[in-house]
């Protein structure tokens, strides 16, 4: 291997990659070579200035705070940058950055005198007993803010070149006089204005059109005239509610269905009580204290117990069976002597009764009924849909097959699929869903049965379809007649 090498350095090759170098070094400069791949240290540059990761860092989380006040809420950092929020820091960096460049090469550069009367301007960086300037507050505030003396310092010196420049370039700028001259000429500019008032009795009536001058008015005005499609519909529905309204309910069978219910439909007695632990020696005096009305929590407190509050429970419910039969034994507000109950000894006080429910079949009959009646309906529903679909499947059209189901048939139209209907039309019955589905159909075309929700059930016949067309004359003539005139007068008055 190295033999070869040795052989290449000899070679007119190598002397020909030396030269290619040389070359290279000439062009670009030794110290490219020698840094290329190095890392800058700085995010913006412009010409003596750099900034520091740091410092963008500090002016991109003052960017976030700003925008979580706006929007009242705390934003990630993924979404700040998704939103453009850090090309929108850089620009607004780097162009801040330029321009205190530009101004430090022009030779605006504020004295550190001037620096220095800025900060005196600031009282809270002054001690409030010796009113002298407190450096360590000073350093203090500057920390809570990652600032620096020499940052901050920095920043103030390039906001006073900016402002000391901008007002400069400000006050050397004076628009001409002849400006504030247009300007008072436009303001107390006036007109003398002469008009006269057009009415209709100036021009003249306009004679009544005849049907030739209707006609052509119509076609005129065709687009806005001509009436959408219209179709005639035959419809049978299935109602189960229509059913339910006309059902008759067998008596036996409410009681049947009451009887059925009875327990779930009753609710037991609830009480509300304290259960106080107790030894045989504290029982006579903790229940005395309960009588004369103490909270059962401070007197179980006083004898280093908790209370127990069982807050409306039946007496099911009660943890230890012996307690629940002396509970349930009182009367609202009683207390009960010692109770050797299952789970210790303790005193009991009722907070509250609420007396149970017994149902009765009068006072459930409506509800029981109105259910009969849903379930009624929406059995014959089932059978009438059931018999309408065998038939049709068989080969009997929409009417047909309705009759042999014993549903009832109506018809809908002319309508238009937004609901319109011509002179003498009907659109009783029709909902959305119905106009969508005919409108999906042809001419003769019939739908299987589709379901409306509730118990509600359709089908749907195109019985004819009407194309768009202008409407007769006579059916518009009046309302035709007026719009004539009015656009005639018009042009009178406008010549």
């Amino acid at each position: 291997m190295l033999a070869a090498v040795r052989k290449f350095a000899k070679s007119p090759y190598a002397a020909a990659l030396l030269v290619l170098l040389i070359i290279s070094f000439a062009v670009f400069g030794i110290r490219d070579v020698f840094n290329s791949g190095r890392v800058s240290d700085w995010v913006i540059k412009a010409g003596s200035r750099t900034m520091s990761p740091d410092e963008f860092k500090r002016n991109f989380d003052g960017f976030k705070a700003q925008a979580d006040q706006q929007n009242q809420r705390p934003s990630t950092v993924e979404e700040i940058v998704a939103q453009g929020g850090d090309r929108q820091v850089l620009q607004e960096l780097a162009s801040r950055e330029s321009m205190a460049e530009w101004l430090r090469r022009a030779g605006v550069r504020p004295s550190d005198k001037l620096i220095a009367a800025e900060l005196r301007k600031n009282t809270a960086l002054f001690d409030p007993v010796t009113g002298k300037f407190d450096n360590t507050t000073y350093l203090q505030r500057l920390a809570q803010n990652g600032l620096t003396p020499e940052l901050y310092e920095g920043l103030l010196r390039d906001e006073i070149a900016t402002t000391h420049f901008v007002a400069g370039v400000g006050g050397g700028l004076k628009p001409p006089r002849i400006y504030n001259a247009l300007a008072a000429a436009y303001a107390l500019e006036q007109r003398d204005i002469s008009y006269l008032t057009v009415t209709p009795q100036m021009v003249g009536a306009v004679p009544a059109p005849t049907d030739a001058e209707l006609t052509a008015f119509m076609n005129e005005n065709r687009a806005q005239l001509t009436r959408p499609e219209f179709r005639v519909l035959s419809i049978v529905r299935f109602s189960a509610p229509a059913v339910a309204a006309r059902a008759v309910v067998d008596p036996a069978k409410v009681q049947e269905r009451f009887n059925f219910r009875k327990d779930g439909l009753s609710k037991p007695e609830t009480r509300s009580v304290a259960v106080i632990p107790v030894t045989a020696q504290q029982a006579a005096g903790v229940a005395d204290r309960l009588r004369k009305g103490e909270d059962p929590a401070a007197v179980a407190k006083s004898i280093g117990k908790d209370a127990l509050v069982l807050a409306d429970k039946p007496k099911t419910a009660l943890p230890d069976r012996k307690v629940a039969d002396a509970a349930f034994a009182l009367k609202n507000g009683e207390v009960s002597g010692l109770v050797t109950g299952d789970l210790g000894t303790s005193v009991i006080k009722v907070l509250k009764v609420t007396p149970g429910v017994v149902p009765t079949l009068e006072s459930n009959r409506a509800a029981i009924e109105a259910e009969l009646k849903n379930e009624a309906g929406l059995e014959a529903v089932d059978k009438q849909t059931e018999a309408y679909e065998t038939a049709h499947s068989g080969g009997s059209n929409l009417l047909e097959s309705a009759a042999k189901a014993g549903a009832t048939t109506f018809t809908v139209g002319p309508i238009s699929a937004q609901g319109q209907v011509l002179p003498g039309g009907s659109n009783t019955g029709i909902t959305p869903k119905i106009l969508e589905t005919a409108y999906a159909l042809p001419a003769g075309g019939e739908s299987d049965v589709t379901e409306i929700g509730e118990g509600e059930y359709y089908a749907v016949r195109v019985e004819r379809i009407i194309p768009p067309s202008l409407p007769a004359l006579a059916e518009v003539k009046p309302q035709l007649t007026q719009a004539y005139m009015q656009r005639k007068m018009v042009d009178r008055l406008t010549q």
